[in-house]
């Protein structure tokens, strides 16, 4: 249970380190922060089709 615990925080760790480093000024959001954004930028929502090792693949729907 430990090794699994470990490994997912590596995970994140090094996707946290990954997006300071290549966007600067970016944030992360949560969902419900994306559905906002969404809303406020036109678009109808947004769903969350697939989440996988800390990363989603969001689709915006007009």
């Amino acid at each position: 249970m430990a090794l699994e615990a470990s490994y997912r925080s590596n995970i994140a760790f090094t996707h946290d380190l990954v997006m300071l480093t290549h966007c600067p000024g970016g944030k992360e959001r949560t969902q419900k922060e994306f559905e906002a954004l969404a809303i406020d930028s036109g678009f109808a929502g947004c769903e969350i089709v697939c989440n996988a090792y800390h990363t989603w693949v969001m689709e915006f729907h007009k």
